[in-house]
């Protein structure tokens, strides 16, 4: 941190300029006395942010986008994170070879384009690395030999290079590849402690199938974005644990392609061949509707699917204990046949038969209902402890159960609050209905989107 303080202006300035959130921004300038002195200099994405009016300025502010840290959130993580923007120092010279101080354990790049990362460049005590977007050069040979505690990298969008040109660290546990990486993996080419392998993009542009020793005995995750490439006995480590598919994969899964200790697995909307499902597996997620799998496991927990559910899933109801449903039309009545429902997830999701009130199974706990479901009478059960709607139409016919402590509500419209039961202790909702809310006593916990509120408001005042 003391290190982060001895930044020149222009690389702070540098640095505000290229944080794309206006929250960010506020939060950046909370990590230190000095770069709070520079608020005023703050420059934001949304022409209308400084308006006078205060509703407006809230709308603004946390609808540029839906994904805002809070400010909480960053002071934590200033202290262990650096953002180092690369490229040139006070004099105009170019510089590749930052100074870091020595208690950084997460360091990220911003704009590292045609710089390399020489050996003592990195901080002895970073554990996770970013190289930012535009990356797209092997590392320096000795880079990890002073530094042994690195446990992950994430390459960005450009990067395409060779892994076996990366000498990359021997202990590292989380690589992440980005869209352009399309080179052709090399049996025993990543580390032997690698853990969870990402492939991120959906746009990935691999083209290279991966070979028998290709990934490592110790994998426990992997992720494809984009592999269309049919997997072949022997591929996949014995000991994979999780196991997700890129929504173009299309090739039969039979015999024993999937490891017999698999415990997740996801399938993407074009998979329409046969799968063998190992007996380990506790949580099944499929894009499509469900049909080509012929035997469910004892095993399997948790189910998501789009689209309705197939007769022949009726005889494993009992295991499921909790079931996400997207899009198209769903038989309702079908539920009854849960009987140890815990967990239910609805989205985007028409009613077979609107004549029929929908009734949650009694067991429910945890109940999410966004989009869709719009006008029908629901009966919510009386056990329901957690409650997510983005329509108040949901409690049209019935009010809340007391039972309910945690209720969320991120819909336009407006909902009346007061008739919440004084049960509920966990209160989260969108910030344009934070001005209809009465906080009362047994409210425990507020969503972090109000702590964002109030600290613009009060970063606001003091600006004028």
């Amino acid at each position: 941190m003391d290190q982060l303080k001895l930044l020149p202006d222009v690389i702070v300035f540098e640095i505000l300029d290229r944080i794309k959130e206006n929250v960010d921004k506020i939060s950046f300038v909370l990590t230190a006395k000095r770069y709070w002195m520079l608020r005023r200099f703050l420059r934001f994405t949304v022409p209308s942010v400084l308006e006078d009016d205060e509703q407006m300025l809230i709308h603004q502010i946390f609808n540029v986008k839906s994904h805002l840290r809070s400010f909480e959130d960053q002071r934590q993580r200033a202290s262990s994170y650096i953002h180092y923007v690369t490229g040139r120092d006070l004099n105009k010279k170019e510089t590749t070879n930052p100074t870091f101080g020595t208690n950084y354990t997460h360091v990220i790049l911003h704009n590292a384009r045609k710089e390399q990362i020489y050996c003592n460049s990195l901080p002895e005590c970073c554990v996770h690395l970013n190289v930012g977007h535009h990356y797209n050069i092997p590392f320096d040979q000795g880079i990890f030999k002073n530094n042994r505690r690195i446990q992950s990298i994430t390459f960005g969008y450009y990067f395409n290079r060779p892994l076996h040109v990366l000498n990359l660290p021997v202990n590292l546990t989380y690589l992440q590849l980005g869209a352009s990486f399309n080179q052709r993996i090399a049996p025993n080419t990543l580390p032997t402690t690698l853990k969870t392998l990402i492939f991120k993009d959906y746009h990935s542009k691999l083209d290279f199938p991966f070979e028998i020793g290709s990934l490592p005995a110790s994998l426990t995750t992997l992720k494809l974005a984009s592999y269309s490439h049919p997997i072949e006995v022997g591929i996949l480590p014995f000991g994979l644990k999780n196991l997700v598919f890129s929504d173009n994969f299309n090739h039969p899964l039979t015999g024993s392609i999937l490891p017999p200790g698999l415990t997740t697995l996801k399938l993407g909307y074009s998979f329409q061949c046969q799968v063998d499902l190992p007996q380990s597996l506790t949580r099944l997620s499929l894009e499509q509707s469900f049909g080509s799998i012929p035997t469910i496991p004892s095993t399997l927990r948790k189910l998501s699917v789009s689209g309705d559910i197939n007769t022949s899933l009726t005889n494993y109801c009992h295991l499921i204990d909790t079931l996400t449903i997207y899009m198209e039309q769903f038989d309702h009545q079908k539920l009854s046949c849960f009987k140890r429902l815990s967990k239910l997830y609805l989205y985007n999701v028409e009613l077979l038969d609107s004549s029929l009130d929908f009734i949650v199974p009694p067991t429910v706990k945890v109940l999410s209902i966004e989009d869709g479901i719009v006008g029908y009478r629901i009966i919510l059960p009386p056990s329901l402890e957690k409650l997510t709607i983005n329509d108040p139409s949901v409690l049209k016919y019935q009010s809340l159960p007391s039972t309910v402590y945690c209720f969320k509500y991120y819909g336009k419209g407006i909902f009346d609050f007061s008739k919440l039961p004084t049960t509920v202790q966990h209160l989260s909702f969108s910030c344009e209905h934070w001005q209809h809310i009465r906080f009362t006593p047994n409210i425990k916990r507020i969503s972090s989107r109000i702590a964002l509120i109030r600290s613009s408001m009060k970063f606001q005042e003091e600006q004028r």
